[in-house]
């Protein structure tokens, strides 16, 4: 993984002012240049320069104060840009299209109450059609130093798309010796059925997967490992609570069709329903 160029995807709102400190934060630690874009719709004429520019002297001054505080960080290169689409989401990807940037960060609330949240809409295009890694950030969220990491919490379920978070979690935590923690949720012990119509439970699933963790967590200093049972979205949120993280990375796969839905709307609920800003890493394989 790397992080040279951050897309910051604004509208100006609360929302979209966290996800800024994030993207601030996340560029000054790794030397990326820094690009703040707004979209708007063919049949808007505003004028946003004034709001693009304030937004990037917010972004200057944020990392010069970071700058100032730990000299091993770098002032980035801001640079703003706005479209207009028929949608917001065509904008978006018309910017990321040709941009290709390492990490996308964005709030996932709008600024114009329930019937324009942005995430279920918008964000969750994004989250599925971008082709980096995404960052997304709570507007009531409240820690957002992402780019030092101390703790990350990272949820696994075995596949390829979270080997490739874990990896992810780890190339962010080694600069500033962040520690790790894996979390397996299962959603719900599922029974088995014999030959005969019997059910029954694998009492040797638990083991199982505390050795997988133990497995996928050896060579990692300082690493924990839990399992949780209930929702999955509300097992990581509930974790990512408890274990103080100031990261929450997770892996989606790139897929179509019906897989993709389901993994969106899974993602979709741990973006919504989680206060901790979570980088979610896409699978390229």
């Amino acid at each position: 993984m790397r992080i040279d160029t951050i897309l910051h995807l604004t509208d100006f709102s609360d929302s979209a002012n966290q996800a800024l400190s994030v993207a601030v934060d996340l560029a000054s630690r790794h030397g990326a240049v820094l690009h703040l874009f707004h979209g708007l719709l063919l049949h808007t004429n505003r004028a946003i320069d004034r709001a693009l520019d304030a937004c990037a002297d917010t972004a200057t001054g944020r990392a010069a104060r970071l700058v100032e505080q730990d000299p091993t960080r770098r002032l980035p290169e801001v640079r703003v840009s706005f479209l207009h689409a028929v949608s917001a989401f065509d904008a978006i990807m018309q910017r990321i299209n040709p941009l290709q940037p390492d990490l996308i960060v964005m709030g996932t609330h709008g600024r114009s109450g329930l019937g324009r949240v942005l995430m279920g809409s918008t964000a969750e295009k994004v989250l599925r059609h971008a082709p980096g890694n995404v960052v997304t950030v709570k507007s009531a969220v409240h820690r957002v130093a992402s780019g030092d990491p101390q703790r990350v919490l990272v949820p696994v379920d075995f596949s390829d798309g979270s080997a490739q978070a874990l990896d992810a979690a780890r190339w962010l935590a080694r600069a500033t010796d962040g520690r790790l923690h894996l979390l397996h949720v299962v959603a719900e012990p599922v029974p088995s059925v014999s030959a005969d119509g019997q059910m029954w439970f694998d009492l040797n699933a638990a083991q199982r997967i505390e050795r997988r963790l133990r497995e996928w967590s050896g060579d990692i200093d300082g690493a924990r490992w839990s399992v949780a049972e209930g929702s999955v979205p509300a097992q990581i949120a509930s974790a990512a609570r408890n274990t103080e993280a100031d990261l929450v990375v997770m892996g989606i796969r790139g897929l179509t069709g019906l897989q993709n839905i389901l993994i969106g709307r899974v993602t979709e609920r741990v973006c919504r329903s989680c206060e901790t800003p979570v980088l979610v890493v896409r699978d390229a394989a």
